[in-house]
């Protein structure tokens, strides 16, 4: 599957773009109520293309949601993660 950036797609190449990652969300959210960022496909995917271990990017996604900025919304098979609106 191929992935394009667009007005509320945003392609970060690795977790490190966190700060960059938020201000892009915040501008999408300002402007189209909605928003994604993607760091990689899913999980294991990600460690291979940032070249971090699995339990890094598993930290990283960890931290953002206990702090209140990311959740998990629908059934386990077909929900999404929501960058939550501050």
């Amino acid at each position: 599957m191929e992935f394009q950036e667009t007005e509320t797609v945003e392609l970060k190449k690795s977790t490190s773009e966190l700060k960059e990652a938020v201000i892009s969300i915040v501008a999408m959210l300002n402007k189209h109520q909605r928003g994604e960022v993607i760091f990689g496909i899913r999980s294991d995917g990600i460690a291979g293309v940032i070249g971090k271990s699995l339990s890094a990017v598993e930290r990283a996604c960890s931290k953002l949601v206990k702090s209140g900025r990311l959740r998990f919304v629908g059934p386990k098979k077909g929900g999404c993660w929501e960058v939550v609106k501050a």
